[in-house]
């Protein structure tokens, strides 16, 4: 399956304005990956159809539950404080 790639979007532009200052303020040393999204989606269907839908044989956590998002942004979270204002 081609997919294509990302189009930047001005919810992933509100994400990443959020995030930055967290981060930058953050009492961290190193360096370490993070997600930072929406807490859900903008579909109607719930995020674990859309999966067996489109992507076959992958599992979906079971933690995931209606729209939530399939990226976990759980790390950031608990790292930075970081709460998705916005979808």
């Amino acid at each position: 399956m081609d997919c294509a790639p990302p189009v930047p979007s001005a919810s992933i532009e509100r994400h990443v304005a959020q995030s930055v200052p967290l981060a930058i303020e953050a009492d961290l040393q190193g360096a370490d990956y993070l997600n930072f999204a929406a807490a859900d989606t903008a579909m109607e269907r719930p995020s674990r159809d859309l999966m067996a839908e489109v992507v076959h044989g992958v599992s979906v956590d079971d933690g995931a539950t209606g729209t939530d998002t399939l990226r976990s942004i759980n790390k950031a979270h608990r790292l930075l404080g970081y709460t998705p204002d916005s979808t």
